[in-house]
């Protein structure tokens, strides 16, 4: 399996950092991508003008967590920006082209997912965090935003056959249950109904999506199935272990869906771990090895499986990395391709877009069965940590 770096092919400037990629098929051969903008200007040099930090970006003071002094989010620190950007790609296996660009948005960590389609074009998704500073909005816990909140924000795009990109109107989704920083959410269709997944600790809720006049809205949480494999992991792991849904779920076989997730773990605190767990033997292996690192944590994602009709979780694949130089590959798009593999879409160490092509049946030989009986006995060493 081999992980396609695809960065250049965006046409973007050298000091501007491109992540977390969410591709989406349209159809043949086309797929559409949201990618992550990150940049601080005026562009903050440390080695001399003629220093050049694209082959060495782990140490650029403008890279968006290793920026020293400098590292604070734009928001915060009142210079440089944070954006996304749409692009039409073609997609053939290990090559990528760059078919067309679209204007840039704001919000980040944004997700695709085709919707619908009709004898004019496609509908999408277009889910991303929004970044909100109101007194007014009221969120999970009766807290607000009055000290900023990183919403889940999203709207629904059209694109027509000639490929031309028309933005229906942004909502808030479900701020009732969001966190003050979101990255824990999964929307996905199911017959004619627009779904949204929020959370796999300790439960997997999902909730209606009502769509009117091409808005969405919040309807109603339909079902909350509990995942014991992963209240079992994280208590294995000290509750240290922090779980998530993170890209866009699709049909896998027999009817049930597809989504990936990641955990998450900061690396300083590996004392607090079980001595001969799988996830301190691959934290030390990736310190060993000179893994670049985020300064504090470490990420692996994981494929789950389940039903569309009762929420419940009937597989976990195992944690698994790409082959990265990196302790941080963030997952955030997940779509079929022609032939039906799939194609997930990655940010590596917050400075590259990536993606893997992997088939159903490498997926199948790395999913463990999920108890969905709270009595039923498990041992959590059995979720293994690879690299893929």
């Amino acid at each position: 399996m081999e992980t396609i770096n695809f960065t250049k092919v965006l046409n973007e400037k050298p000091n501007i950092y491109l992540f977390n990629p969410s591709i989406s098929h349209l159809k043949d051969d086309l797929y559409l991508c949201v990618y992550r903008k990150y940049v601080r200007y005026p562009k903050i040099n440390q080695k001399g003008d003629d220093y050049d930090y694209t082959k060495d970006k782990l140490s650029d003071p403008n890279h968006p967590w290793l920026g020293g002094n400098h590292s604070s989010t734009w928001w915060q620190s009142g210079y440089g920006g944070d954006s996304s950007k749409i692009v039409l790609l073609q997609i053939k296996q290990e090559r990528v082209q760059l078919v067309r660009e679209y204007e840039d948005m704001y919000g980040v960590d944004a997700r695709l997912l085709k919707i619908s389609e009709n004898d004019e074009g496609s509908y999408f998704i277009l889910s991303y965090n929004h970044w909100l500073k109101d007194e007014n909005q009221i969120i999970k816990n009766n807290v607000t935003c009055k000290n900023g909140c990183m919403l889940i924000a999203a709207k629904i795009i059209f694109i027509s056959n000639t490929h031309d990109i028309t933005y229906k109107d942004e909502v808030f989704l479900c701020p009732e249950i969001s966190n003050t920083t979101e990255k824990n959410w999964s929307f996905w269709v199911y017959g004619n109904k627009l779904r949204f997944s929020y959370g796999l600790y300790p439960d997997h809720d999902v909730y209606n999506m009502h769509i009117e006049n091409c808005k969405i809205e919040c309807d109603n949480k339909i079902m909350s199935d509990p995942v014991y494999m992963f209240q079992s992991l994280r208590r294995y792991y000290n509750n240290k272990l922090h779980i998530s849904v993170t890209t866009p779920a699709i049909e896998f076989v027999n009817k049930y869906f597809i989504g990936v997730g990641h955990v998450k773990w900061d690396y300083n605190n590996l004392n607090e771990f079980p001595e001969h767990s799988y996830l301190v033997k691959y934290t030390n292996n990736m310190l060993k090895n000179g893994k670049t690192n985020h300064p504090s944590l470490m990420y692996l994602m994981f494929f789950y499986i389940f039903c569309p009709i009762t929420g419940t979780v009937v597989c976990i694949s195992n944690m698994f990395s790409p082959r990265s130089h990196s302790s941080l590959c963030f997952p955030s798009g997940l779509s079929k391709t022609n032939s039906d593999n799939y194609i997930v879409s990655y940010g590596d160490s917050d400075a590259s877009c990536n993606y893997f092509i992997i088939s159903c049946t490498q997926i199948i030989k790395m999913l463990h069965e999920v108890p969905t009986n709270k009595q039923q006995t498990y041992n959590p060493q059995n979720i293994n940590f690879v690299m893929l």
